[in-house]
């Protein structure tokens, strides 16, 4: 969701990307055949000032390439701001809603329902609080180990574990906040085995 216009835009859809990329190749491997990759940003403004409701990019571009290059990522601008192009009654319910304008739709009912019954949950939104520094906090780490490439590796060492430790203190708080174990893995985009194996270890013999 982009609330407004950032001139930087495209780049941020490319970051977006190479994130979910990342997530996706495993550590060390030399396979790069990933799925193809969809980005999708809902805009509260008119990213391309075309009054369109979709800007779509489809990957494999035949008049240029003859068809053989398509690296499988796709990015998708839906604009709250649009009034041309094809649009389905459904997509158009939605738009409007994130327009702030009020619709006659059951999935905006259900997301608007949704939304408030997080906004009323304290554990939900503590639990959104943590999560969400946690995830500043790796974008941090991230940011000191680039700067600090080529020192010691024990040092390397050391940031791992307290990640590591970050992660575990993370998880058991959500544990016993009563939040299931696949939500958590969901939110710290982790492999539901490895959360409950932190689950299970903290737990008395």
């Amino acid at each position: 969701m982009q609330n407004a216009w950032r001139k930087c835009l495209c780049g941020r859809m490319r970051i977006y990307g190479s994130n979910i990329d990342s997530g996706l190749l495993p550590k060390g491997t030399e396979e790069y055949c990933v799925p193809e990759v969809i980005v999708i940003c809902i805009c509260r403004f008119d990213p391309f000032r075309r009054h369109r409701y979709v800007y779509d990019s489809r990957p494999g571009n035949t008049a240029l390439t003859g068809g053989w290059f398509n690296d499988g990522r796709r990015t998708v601008f839906l604009n709250a701001k649009g009034r041309k192009g094809p649009v389905s009654d459904e997509l158009k319910a939605f738009l409007d809603y994130v327009n702030g304008i009020e619709v006659d739709d059951q999935l905006c009912d259900y997301i608007d329902r949704a939304v408030q019954k997080m906004k009323e949950d304290e554990i939900v939104r503590r639990n959104y609080m943590s999560l969400s520094m946690h995830i500043e906090e790796e974008r941090m780490d991230a940011r000191k180990k680039g700067r600090r490439e080529g020192r010691r590796e024990g040092r390397r060492k050391g940031r791992q574990e307290g990640k590591a430790e970050k992660e575990r203190s993370l998880i058991l708080q959500n544990f016993r906040d009563g939040i299931p174990a696949e939500q958590i893995a969901k939110f710290m985009h982790m492999p539901s085995a490895a959360v409950q194996k932190i689950i299970d270890e903290s737990q008395p013999a």
